[in-house]
């Protein structure tokens, strides 16, 4: 997957984005399920006719609806509050490190150092931004790095 893929999906994969969607499902279910309860005897009947169950089957499909949006809801709080590990970017510096391991060079974590100041530059290419400290990244990189 291409860092600027990688990139966006976290993007839209944020914690407080997965709460979010999770909440705004579950109430829209909540809604549908009181539209449902506000139907007239006609408007029931008619769903009768046309759905074996009628009304009673739909409450049971949207009863399992509302019981797993609930459950991914409560599942996603226990989502970490803040910034997600930034994959896109210790997977580029992972790649980093094979290019020059490729070139026989052994990436340290030296601030500064040669591996420090690529990676500066990579980033710097694929985010069209300045990038100024990269040392954390680095390190977590070589710690992480495994090779193929």
């Amino acid at each position: 997957m291409s860092y600027k893929a990688m990139s966006s999906l976290r993007d839209e994969s944020k914690p407080s984005e997965v709460r979010k969607n999770f909440k705004k499902s579950l109430d829209a279910a909540l809604i549908l399920n009181d539209r449902l309860n506000e139907m007239d005897a006609n408007s029931r009947l008619i769903l009768d006719r046309n759905m074996a169950g009628g009304i009673t089957t739909l409450h049971e499909y949207l009863n399992r609806i509302i019981s797993a949006l609930s459950e991914g809801g409560h599942a996603a709080n226990e989502y970490p509050k803040g910034r997600l590990t930034d994959y896109a970017r210790l997977e580029l510096a992972r790649i980093v490190i094979k290019a020059l391991k490729s070139q026989g060079i052994e990436p340290t974590t030296t601030k500064e150092g040669l591996f420090s100041n690529v990676l500066a530059i990579v980033l710097e290419t694929a985010t069209g931004k300045p990038v100024n400290a990269v040392h954390a990244l680095a390190a977590e990189a070589i710690r992480t790095y495994h090779s193929d």
